[in-house]
C-alpha cells in the first residue's frame, strides 16, 4: 500500500500544478486543475486461463459498482493534461458453484468487496468542453475466495478460505464534457489485470463500464 499512499500524497503537493493550471486558462481550454468525480456502472470479473493454445474464461459474476475519484490534471500544453489521481470502487459481484474433482465434490465461492487504484491520468481536449482521456495505475483488488471439499458422505475433508485479494495494472480510458462552468459528465472503461489468482496459473482480471459525474475547481 505505500506505493498508493505516495501517489495519493503527490495530490497534495499543487503549487507549481496550480501555476500551470492558470496558464492553460490563456488557451479556452476548461480542463485542467483539480477535480472530484463520482461515477457507477458495472463491474465483471473472469478468470482466465490459456492451456495449448485455447483461452478459457470463466465470468466470477457481474453487479453494480460504484465509487469516487479525486485527480490533479496539470496542462502541459494548449490541449493536453497530465497528472495523479486515486480513485477506490465498492462492487459485490459474486458468484458460487459446485463440481466433482478425485477428491469428491467442490464448492467455490467468490465475493468482491473492493477496488482502489493510484496513478497518472492524461488527457486530450476536443473543443473547450469536452477531453478524451487514458489513465495507468496500480490497484489492488479485495475479494473473499472460499472452497469446500466434500466426500460422498457429505463429509467436509478439506477446506480453504481467503479475504486478501491481488494487485496488478490498471487501464482506463473515455470520455468527459464539461456541462456548467465547473460541472462535468462522461463515460468511462477500466480494464484490470491481477496476475495469478491464489497462486494458480490462472489469471484474474476486472472489467468496469461507468458513468462519470465531476466537479472541477
Amino acid at each position: 500500500m505505500k506505493y498508493l499512499l505516495g501517489l495519493a500524497a503527490a495530490l497534495i503537493a499543487t503549487p507549481v500544478m496550480a501555476q500551470q493550471a492558470d496558464q492553460s486558462n490563456e488557451t479556452g481550454s476548461s480542463i485542467g486543475g483539480f477535480r472530484i468525480e463520482a461515477h457507477a456502472g458495472i463491474e465483471r470479473p473472469n478468470l482466465n486461463d490459456s492451456a495449448g493454445g485455447v483461452t478459457y474464461v470463466a465470468k466470477l459474476g457481474s453487479a453494480f459498482a460504484y465509487g469516487a475519484e479525486i485527480g490533479y490534471d496539470v496542462p502541459v500544453s494548449g490541449n493536453f493534461t497530465v497528472g495523479p489521481f486515486v480513485s477506490y470502487d465498492l462492487a459485490s459481484s459474486d458468484i458460487c458453484d459446485s463440481g466433482t474433482i478425485p477428491a469428491g465434490n467442490i464448492t467455490v465461492c467468490f465475493d468482491a468487496k473492493s477496488n482502489i487504484t493510484a496513478g497518472l491520468r492524461g488527457a486530450f481536449a476536443t473543443g473547450t468542453r469536452g477531453e478524451l482521456y487514458a489513465s495507468l495505475g496500480y490497484a489492488k483488488y479485495d475479494y473473499d475466495y472460499a472452497e469446500v471439499v466434500r466426500n460422498g458422505l457429505n463429509q467436509v475433508v478439506s477446506s480453504y478460505a481467503s479475504s486478501d485479494g491481488d494487485e496488478g495494472i490498471d487501464v482506463g480510458f473515455g470520455y468527459n464534457h464539461m456541462v456548467t462552468e465547473n460541472i462535468y459528465a462522461g463515460l468511462g472503461m477500466r480494464v484490470t489485470e491481477l496476475g495469478h489468482f491464489e497462486g494458480t496459473p490462472v489469471k484474474l482480471q476486472r472489467f468496469q463500464g461507468q458513468v462519470n459525474i465531476g466537479a472541477r475547481f
